[in-house]
């Protein structure tokens, strides 16, 4: 018995199953199967770690740096504060 139009959080973000199908899954004792999740949690791996030899995000700094300069001042101020955050939490 699985709710087809489910309108949860769970489920139209994340992609992820909502309480009520967890719920019904729990007192029927059934699997939550991989196929009722979104693919892009099927893809999730944990444990494994990439390779960061050569990683680099210079060409992204570069893209910013050309489009902030293209901005208006107020929203440079504003760019730069959110990435003064992000650079140092």
């Amino acid at each position: 018995m699985v709710k087809k139009n489910c309108g949860c959080v769970n489920m139209t973000l994340y992609g992820l199953p909502c309480a009520y199908i967890l719920s019904m899954k729990i007192c029927n004792k059934r699997l939550i199967r991989l196929g009722e999740m979104d693919p892009s949690w099927q893809r999730l791996r944990i444990g494994e770690e990439e390779n960061e030899d050569g990683f680099s995000v210079m060409d992204e700094c570069i893209g910013i740096e050309e489009r902030i300069k293209k901005a208006p001042y107020k929203m440079k101020l504003h760019t730069m504060k959110i990435m003064h955050q992000l650079a140092f939490p």
